[in-house]
């Protein structure tokens, strides 16, 4: 199942031809030879085909490493690592997480923060990310980030857990996946999709881009890998156009991981969508995480 390209992208697509055919008319008009950009048919106009060297080069230039995951059916115990579903690691003496209608939230996964390939992350730390699917089932729930009030979901981050003890309370909601435990796959990969987070023109791909055989075939081009699963640090894999959360600045979060909707069945994102996470560093040292849901 490949994502499904939304009225926007049609529109930023006819957009780019147009301004193509545009600049090419301009320079004719000026004597400069160039060559028309696109080519036509009797049944359709489509644009010219991109190089490959050059589009393969300009990808590259955007790789990162990210840690794909590789997950097993784990114990059911409240470590302080990353890990999908099972008993949360919540510190002693805080609450744990409701939504504003006072359901207890599902807990669904927990990253330790020295895990993701990311900069000056601190040691010793760790994401606790719970979503209410109570709201979810009776139609209040709002997808990620623009939920200003984080009614919905909770993200949590918690500092000196070498020092704090868990509050062993197990679960105070039911899981939404198995519990898994979580190893690595490290990896170096591109933008993925239709390459806005790489600033490609539409125009200039190449016309076989991607060759992926389905959603989870990190083989998207010739020497061009990008990881379509649960992972971290690295590209989001978008089903819909890039929404990057930004900070007061306007500057953008960094991309901290996603989860796919292979491994949640029952969570607003299994339709072939993405939980995606970022991060950003304020003035204090102390980090903000937010919240995207896209589904296709």
């Amino acid at each position: 199942m490949r994502p499904f390209k939304s009225l926007e992208y049609y529109v930023e697509y006819w957009k780019l031809v147009f301004k193509a055919i545009k600049m090419q008319l301009w320079l004719r008009s000026r004597g400069v030879p160039v060559g028309f950009p696109v080519k036509k048919s009797f049944f359709r106009i489509e644009p010219c085909i991109g190089n490959p060297d050059k589009f393969r080069q300009a990808m590259l230039r955007h790789q990162k490493k990210t840690r794909e995951f590789h997950v097993q059916e784990g114990e059911n115990e409240p470590s302080p690592v990353t890990k999908i579903a099972g008993q949360p690691w919540w510190p002693e003496g805080i609450q744990r997480p409701k939504c504003k209608c006072g359901h207890a939230m599902n807990f669904i996964a927990q990253f330790l923060l020295s895990d993701v390939p990311l900069p000056n992350m601190p040691e010793n730390s760790l994401l606790s990310f719970h979503y209410c699917d109570k709201c979810t089932s009776d139609g209040r729930m709002s997808y990620g980030w623009v939920d200003k009030e984080n009614s919905g979901y909770d993200l949590s981050i918690f500092y000196d857990i070498n020092k704090t003890k868990s509050d062993m309370r197990g679960l105070l909601a039911p899981s939404l996946t198995k519990l898994y435990r979580v190893s690595f796959r490290d990896i170096e990969e591109v933008p993925g999709g239709l390459c806005e987070d790489a600033n490609i023109n539409l125009v200039d791909q190449p016309k076989d881009y991607p060759q992926s055989k389905d959603d989870f075939d990190e083989n998207i081009y010739p020497g061009l890998k990008h990881v379509g699963k649960s992972k971290i640090g690295g590209w989001p894999t978008w089903a819909q156009f890039p929404k990057w959360p930004v900070n007061q600045q306007g500057e953008k979060y960094e991309f901290l991981g996603q989860l796919d909707w292979r491994l949640f069945n029952g969570t607003p994102w299994c339709t072939g969508g993405y939980a995606y996470l970022f991060i950003t560093e304020d003035d204090n040292k102390k980090y903000d995480v937010e919240l995207v849901i896209q589904v296709t």
